[in-house]
């Protein structure tokens, strides 16, 4: 049936198609069928357009056809399928099918939807990329829509309240919410909280901390979402466990307040920079805090560069441009000084603006406030958590780290890493017979026999109670035996009251793991157990792990 309607012939992309003997036969085609195809009616005369097909496409196309010639069906449109063009170019084709005033014939509309496909398959990708950077974001992620319901979390979600993913399985969050408000410390604030941000006109949430009975802070942001045309789509809210953050802020204003008086009776160091004379000043303190006299340092901009670290004149020269163009909402940074007799001297630098009636910035005022001796305690305060109170040796926290460290080493540089515990024989025994006091006696003389057989980058530590432990980097399992044999040497001549001290040891290497999935919990648990075996066979004993 030869396409004659002018329309149909200068529609793009017409078939005339039948089905017989259960094979579609090809009338007719409009001219734009070329372009799209590549082929024309000398092609189509001895082929069979299902050639064209995609394997993997062509059984559902082949059904669609044939279902659709045997049905009255008036107009009915295809699932996008991929033809091979004479290019040799895969295109995909959307295919609307018409019947004829003659049942066994009908008409197909083909639209080129290559690219409209093209653009679904990259949605889709960024689709599954969204989904597994969601999967892996270590912040917890909850999104509802419009009507309330949560429609999708992420793992870290679940773990930041101790949820099952089952709940969210049930029909509706009464029961999620039931279990989340059992978690919190102060619920009615928390329900009004979230029933407050269902509204769409509600304002983004900033940094809301939420505090839960097993004693973790969460900090949660929330914000409407709308689409293109400001319609309301739901909300998303983003959390993450401020605990340590929370923590590490108190130690903060614990030692700041050690200070409080100090810092209260000290004036703070003052400078201004005048735009209008580009000049600058600084107050006598602010000399005096680096020891200087006021005469000894001008007021200049090159004795401003001599005093401060050469990375931080830059900083606070871009800090400045950011102020005073609004881009920075607050001046306040800490900088690091060189004092007149050569150590460091850490600021606390403070501004604000000043503006004419036109609101342009005519200047900017600064105090420094010196904050070394509050560093100092800080340092200390992060050492004692790292450090055995009795004997001075790393504890067990530092320890770990430490040989987190020394393993990620090992990998990167492939390089040996030996690790030794040991454990002193009857100490419990020896502690009920003499005292606590005797005991605290004989592990700060093993500590100094620790000292003195070991290399400075050799790491010891107290592992808990009579137990230690060492790391040995860059060395071999030979190394690491030949060090126990100088600690078993010199515990002979360590005795109270003609008791010997012994000790058993458990050693590991790193290579002797020999295997890709090894880590740092594998490493420990290899000489941990040699400790152990090496105390099941008696006293003074050694086991390689």
């Amino acid at each position: 049936m030869p396409i004659d309607d002018d329309k149909l012939l200068h529609a793009p992309l017409v078939f005339a198609q039948r089905w017989q003997h259960d094979v579609c036969k090809i009338d007719d085609f409009s001219a734009s069928v070329q372009k799209l195809t590549g082929f024309g009616a000398v092609y189509f005369a001895q082929h069979d357009y299902m050639a064209l097909v995609h394997p993997d496409d062509l059984p559902a196309l082949e059904a669609t056809l044939r279902t659709f010639s045997l049905k009255p069906t008036q107009q009915q449109t295809l699932a996008p399928y991929r033809i091979l063009a004479a290019d040799n170019a895969t295109r995909w084709v959307s295919e609307t099918l018409y019947h004829s005033e003659n049942t066994e014939i009908f008409y197909s509309y083909l639209l080129d939807v290559s690219a409209s496909q093209q653009q679904i398959t990259q949605l889709n990708y960024q689709y599954k990329l969204l989904k597994k950077q969601q999967q892996i974001a270590p912040n917890g992620i909850l999104v509802m829509n419009d009507q309330h319901e949560i429609v999708s979390w992420n793992p870290r979600l679940l773990a930041l309240w101790d949820i099952s993913a089952n709940l969210f399985d049930l029909p509706d969050n009464h029961e999620i919410m039931e279990v989340i408000k059992s978690k919190v410390t102060d619920p009615e604030s928390f329900i009004r909280d979230i029933n407050m941000l269902r509204q769409p006109d509600s304002p983004d949430e900033i940094g809301r901390e939420i505090q839960l009975r097993n004693g973790t802070t969460l900090e949660r942001y929330s914000r409407a979402l709308f689409d293109d045309n400001h319609v309301y789509q739901g909300r998303v809210w983003f959390m993450h466990d401020i605990t340590q953050r929370k923590l590490e802020e108190r130690i903060l204003r614990d030692s700041e307040q050690l200070f409080s008086l100090a810092v209260k009776a000290a004036n703070d160091g003052i400078w201004s920079w005048d735009f209008q004379t580009d000049s600058i000043w600084f107050s006598l303190h602010w000399k005096e805090q680096l020891g200087y006299s006021d005469a000894e340092l001008p007021n200049s901009f090159a004795s401003w560069e001599k005093v401060i670290y050469p990375e931080d004149y830059q900083l606070i020269l871009a800090k400045v441009r950011d102020f005073i163009s609004g881009r920075l909402a607050k001046f306040e940074l800490l900088q690091k000084f060189y004092h007149k007799q050569g150590h460091t001297v850490y600021i606390r630098n403070c501004a604000v603006c000043e503006s004419d009636k036109h609101g342009n910035v005519v200047r900017i005022v600064g105090a420094h406030t010196d904050i070394t001796r509050q560093r100092t305690i800080e340092q200390e305060l992060r050492e004692l958590t790292l450090t055995d109170a009795l004997t001075q040796l790393h504890n067990q926290h530092s320890f770990l780290q430490q040989l987190t460290n020394q393993v990620a080493r090992c990998k990167r540089y492939k390089t040996e890493l030996c690790l030794i515990l040991l454990d002193l024989d009857g100490f419990y025994a020896f502690n009920v017979a003499h005292g606590y006091k005797k005991g605290d006696e004989i592990l700060l003389q093993f500590t100094d026999i620790l000292r003195q057989n070991s290399r400075d980058v050799d790491i010891c530590a107290r592992y808990g109670g009579e137990e230690f432990g060492l790391l040995l980097p860059e060395t071999p399992i030979e190394g690491g035996l030949q060090l126990i044999n100088r600690l078993r040497c010199a515990l002979t001549q360590l005795k109270f009251e003609d008791e010997a001290i012994t000790a058993c040891f458990g050693i590991s290497t790193w290579t002797r793991l020999n295997h890709p999935a090894a880590t740092v919990e594998t490493f420990i648990k290899t000489s941990d157990q040699a400790l152990h075996q090496a105390k099941k066979q008696g006293c003074d004993r050694i086991v390689v792990g």
